[in-house]
């Protein structure tokens, strides 16, 4: 409007000029115009600026210096490193970062930078993977965001992505979190119409048949799964339902086969401890528990291994056994603390009798 404004001296002689316009209505009018034309300019400038400043906001440039600003600035820093993201990265290409660090449970960087970065790019990145990326993000969180984080990996268990897999195993750890046997039971049902031969599908629905008092449905579902696949997962499963149907013989069997693994966990090893005690073998289960490796303890292993030396007698090695929770202890429950710490209170300051004393290791 400024810049059209007309001049006050528009149609007048220069006599009527000198006469009638004084300089400061000629310098207000001069303002004016200079300020109608300044603002054209800026309204330019901007037009013209305007795709570089929106390019600024999602170019992977920008996340590189914010991510290293942000977790430090020295190059050499790994943790730094581990956050920066190639400048020249694209949707898919940050996508991959991403599950990249949620895998080492970054979940921050993910949350706070690289998600809302994802949601700006242009072209977007696809659905199936933006979902799968939260999912996993509120699976991490835990808490009230658990049941979002199911319903994202139901979605996406049909949809054949490449982490078909995984998002099975995400989807477990769900019902495992929220502590739903019931819950585990109908995802693992889920996962086997889709993928039968699920490692851990057919695994958790054998937990979860024991934990709901099923253990022979559990061991014919487990019997029918290790037909076509082998790991000491199943074949531990497949012994705890074994022990708890009574049949110790049976699940000493399929333990032994089940520690001799290379997957084998501490439990395998306990539990074919348990199923000797059952068949009266006190010194073979205590050989078991004293034999585990090391890289396979566990806090439930070493006071069931305790409470056996206890009840035999033997305080000293009770106590000894006890010291290898030390290690552990960020490990141990609550419950499991205050049982060392009734073991310790009852062993301390006993001498061991003498050697040769076998007593019922499971009186106490």
């Amino acid at each position: 409007m400024f810049a059209t404004l007309p001049s006050p001296a528009a149609g007048l002689s220069r006599e009527e000029i000198a006469d009638n316009i004084s300089a400061s209505r000629i310098a207000c009018w001069l303002a004016l115009r200079v300020t109608g034309a300044g603002g054209l300019l800026c309204v330019a400038a901007l037009l013209a600026a305007q795709p570089w400043l929106n390019w600024n906001i999602v170019d992977p440039r920008g996340l590189h210096a914010q991510t290293v600003a942000e977790f430090g600035a020295d190059s050499a820093d790994a943790d730094a490193l581990a956050y920066a993201v190639d400048p020249g990265a694209d949707a898919a290409a940050l996508a991959a970062a991403a599950m990249a660090l949620l895998d080492e449970g970054r979940i921050d960087a993910v949350e706070q930078i690289l998600l809302p970065r994802l949601s700006r790019m242009r072209p977007p990145l696809d659905r199936d993977r933006m979902e799968l990326l939260r999912g996993r993000v509120l699976l991490a969180r835990g808490g009230h965001g658990l049941e979002s984080a199911r319903i994202f990996f139901l979605r996406l268990l049909p949809r054949g992505l490449p982490e078909v897999d995984r998002i099975g195993d995400w989807l477990l750890e769900v019902g495992l979190q929220q502590q739903d046997w019931t819950t585990v039971e109908r995802d693992c049902q889920t996962i086997r119409r889709l993928l039968p031969r699920h490692p851990r599908a057919n695994e958790m629905l054998g937990r979860a048949l024991v934990k709901r008092g099923a253990p022979r449905q559990a061991a014919i579902h487990l019997q029918l799964a290790l037909n076509t696949q082998t790991n000491a997962a199943l074949l531990t499963v497949l012994g705890e339902a074994s022990l708890r149907i009574n049949e110790p013989k049976q699940a000493s069997a399929t333990l032994e086969e089940a520690v001799r693994l290379p997957d084998a966990t501490g439990e395998a090893h306990l539990l074919l401890a348990r199923a000797l005690l059952e068949q009266d073998e006190s010194d073979a289960a205590e050989r078991v528990l004293r034999e585990t490796p090391a890289a396979r303890v566990t806090p439930a292993l070493v006071l069931f291994h305790a409470n056996i030396l206890h009840a035999r007698g033997q305080p000293a090695a009770c106590r000894r056994a006890l010291a290898a929770l030390d290690a552990r202890r960020d490990q141990a429950t609550a419950l499991q603390r205050r049982e060392w710490a009734n073991l310790l209170a009852k062993t301390a300051g006993v001498e061991e009798k003498e050697p040769g004393h076998d007593g019922d290791p499971r009186a106490d």
